[in-house]
């Protein structure tokens, strides 16, 4: 049975999900919410479908249900080997890294949402710099985030970077190490699959409140 993913009409917050599903070719269907339907979430889903503290992006897995997107993508590895695991240092790891790269996605959301968008832009381009040099000295001696085994925190990981390139074109072009990861990712087959074909949508990035991201090719 086909599980299903509820979120706007935008990559957002879901799409690392997407990401996920696609990788393991888990069966799934999506709920689209726009912002003219709004009410068809606010009046009607957020009350009625069960969830215990309704958002977007929600799941539905058969009879279990939940929202939050990091939870989703801790709840799909778990249940499918890219997530926990191990020992308790060893998943630690595990949440610490997606931490960080979430981290990084809600720095972009502030960026593109906030005020004063042209004059902190390049407040945001320092602080993306700083944190791919970081990440390019981590992928010197790994494959993947973890090392050689992939866990849902990669595929968040390449949706962070592909939507910051997308916002910069240049911005990886320092970072071979960073550059080679994102490559990986995308080559993988059922990635690559899924990034030529009509399910994948380059945009909207963002809500159409966004600065940036939130229509057509910018």
């Amino acid at each position: 049975m086909a599980v299903t993913l509820g979120y706007w009409n935008i990559r957002g917050l879901a799409e690392q999900i997407r990401l996920v599903l696609e990788y393991l070719e888990i069966p799934y269907e999506q709920k689209i919410y726009t912002p003219e339907g709004y009410q068809e979430w606010f009046a009607k889903d957020k009350l009625e479908l069960g969830i215990d503290f309704p958002n977007l992006p929600y799941l539905v897995d058969g009879d279990f249900k939940t929202s939050q997107s990091c939870a989703i993508l801790k709840y799909i590895g778990r249940k499918h080997g890219l997530f926990g695991g191990g020992s308790n240092e060893e998943i630690t790891k595990q949440e610490a890294m997606l931490d960080t790269v979430h981290d990084m996605r809600n720095r972009f959301s502030t960026l593109c949402y906030g005020d004063d968008f042209e004059a902190k832009t390049a407040e945001y381009s320092e602080y993306c710099v700083k944190m791919l040099k970081q990440f390019e000295m981590w992928f010197a001696s790994k494959k993947y985030l973890l090392g050689d085994k992939l866990f849902v925190g990669d595929f968040y990981m390449y949706e962070v970077l592909d939507i910051n390139e997308v916002f910069d074109s240049k911005v990886l072009e320092p970072f071979s190490n960073v550059a080679r990861f994102k490559k990986d990712i995308a080559s993988l087959p059922q990635i690559e699959k899924y990034l030529k074909s009509d399910k994948f949508k380059k945009f909207p990035i963002n809500g159409p409140s966004a600065k940036w991201g939130g229509g057509k090719e910018q």
